[in-house]
């Protein structure tokens, strides 16, 4: 029988690390980030994946309104696919990292880290990501599906002039 408490304290463990170490998207300021409550698990390389993060608009419109911006931390290449289900909504769809005009978010110097977003619309999204995924290291993996879920905020209207 596996010890679930020493699993739980390394997946904590594994959370702290991720948050402690967040990427700041350009001009991010309150928008709320958090890890995949599930990470994807990598196959078939040694190096592995940093745990990837969602971000959904703050108060500020930093990031597009009523949407979930993914951010894997470290310097990596496109791949990685992300399933999103708006459950309030009813509305779904698929995204690949790699694919969003964001500004990339530096790493260090000379990496980026890769970015994907789904305009989602307002309430509880679960995201699954999954697919090959080239890390840091130059390997490429096999993610298993991580799972995570956000709430996303309706959009405020914009006055017109």
């Amino acid at each position: 029988m596996p010890n679930t408490t020493s699993n739980r304290l390394v997946r904590t463990a594994i959370a702290s690390i991720a948050g402690a170490s967040l990427v700041t998207l350009s001009g991010v300021g309150v928008a709320a980030a958090k890890p995949f409550d599930t990470p994807p698990t990598p196959a078939l390389c040694a190096g592995g994946v940093a745990v990837p993060q969602s971000f959904v608009a703050g108060d500020n419109g930093s990031l597009p309104p009523e949407s979930v911006t993914y951010v894997i931390n470290e310097q990596g290449g496109p791949g990685a696919m992300v399933a999103w289900l708006n459950v309030t909504e009813a509305l779904s769809g698929a995204v690949a990292f790699g694919t969003v005009d964001l500004e990339p978010t530096p790493i260090g110097e000379t990496a980026v880290a890769p970015l994907a977003m789904a305009e989602t619309g307002p309430g509880t999204v679960l995201s699954a990501m999954f697919g090959l995924y080239e890390n840091s290291r130059g390997e490429t993996c096999v993610l298993l599906p991580g799972f995570t879920s956000d709430e996303v905020p309706a959009g405020t209207a914009v006055a017109a002039d």
